[in-house]
């Protein structure tokens, strides 16, 4: 499993345009099953600190693929009180999931992510499996 990687193997941001939006910090990331055979790309991160335009691209996936599946409201407070409304929208069905989050771990930024379920899944067992085994040393 990897990040895009540059030269000599160093993990470098891909800088893309999201709609009329820069993106920062955007990463693929490939699996390969078993021994051989072709990576898969199963997780797309895209973040920007552009969350004024998170209305905006929201609005671009609901006319894209229709409602979301789940949407989820929540309440952050800063340190000096006030109050913004984190908005969590799912969009989710047989093969993959995208998810857009307003407010991803702070104020001025906001994530959206893709994955593929099957690839997803199987790459959450192995973590487990790994996670599972690093307790017993």
């Amino acid at each position: 499993m990897f990040a895009h990687q540059g030269y000599n193997g160093q993990i470098l941001p891909k800088f893309m345009e999201f709609g009329n939006t820069s993106t920062w910090n955007n990463y693929f990331y490939f699996y390969k099953f078993g021994g051989g055979g072709q990576y898969v790309l199963f997780l797309i991160e895209v973040s920007t600190t552009e969350v004024e335009k998170f209305d905006t691209i929201s609005n671009a996936f609901v006319k894209k693929l229709g409602q979301p599946t789940n949407v989820e409201v929540n309440d952050l407070q800063n340190g000096f009180g006030a109050v913004f409304h984190n908005v969590i929208m799912t969009f989710d069905n047989n093969s993959s999931v995208i998810r857009l989050t307003k407010y991803d771990g702070s104020l001025d930024h906001f994530t959206t992510l893709y994955w593929l379920k099957q690839v997803a899944s199987e790459v959450n067992y192995i973590r487990a499996a790994a996670d599972k085994s690093a307790q017993k040393l």
